[in-house]
């Protein structure tokens, strides 16, 4: 039980628009250390990785447990993991058991991401972006140095568009300030790459 607290994340990422419930409660025969994980990372490029795993496959009935989550109702949203143990294994269980909910606020999510849409091709319109994004990039966590490392990256990626992509220079930006980073996704609409041997 020791171990697996342990295992376990002691605490969960807060982001804007997401919001994390986890709970791990332990069976009450404790003869074997459990194989039950959960965690949830952000990662360098802004994304979020979430993995739950039980490795010895042990624990509920999947189908339970998803009946009783569509069951709850945005009452239960408060404390999901807690309401789903209360309904699901009121008593305990002689099992391990790890629940982990993940809640996504896509609405709040957007108020924190800026999305442009250009013809890459546009060298003023490309001009007038990078100007905006630099601007929007918070003062106190930026050096100008790095203000203009990320202008001069921006530059570079709407460049490789024009250069590389093809079918034409349609891009989309993205600004995301959700996190304790601002990442910055370049989206173009050419065919691909393509390596032939």
């Amino acid at each position: 039980m020791v171990f697996q607290r342990a295992v376990l994340p002691a605490k969960l990422p807060q982001l804007s628009g997401l919001q994390f419930d986890a709970l791990y409660e332990p069976g009450s025969v404790d003869a074997q250390v459990g194989g039950d994980w959960y965690d949830a990372v952000r990662l360098l490029d802004g994304r979020v990785l979430v993995t739950i795993g039980d490795v010895t496959g042990r624990g509920l009935d999947a189908a339970v447990v998803v009946g009783v989550v569509r069951a709850l109702g945005p009452a239960a949203w408060h404390n999901p993991a807690a309401e789903i143990k209360r309904v699901v294994i009121p008593d305990g269980s002689a099992d391990d058991v790890a629940i982990l909910v993940l809640r996504v606020d896509f609405a709040t999510f957007e108020r924190h991401v800026e999305r442009r849409h250009l013809d890459a091709r546009d060298a003023a319109a490309a001009t007038a972006l990078r100007k905006e994004f630099t601007a929007s990039l918070p003062g106190a966590d930026f050096s100008s140095d790095n203000i203009a490392n990320a202008e001069l990256v921006l530059g570079e990626l709407i460049g490789n568009v024009v250069r590389h992509a093809g079918g034409g220079g349609e891009t989309e930006i993205v600004i995301d300030h959700s996190g304790s980073r601002t990442v910055l996704h370049v989206l173009d609409a050419g065919v691909g790459f393509r390596y032939v041997s």
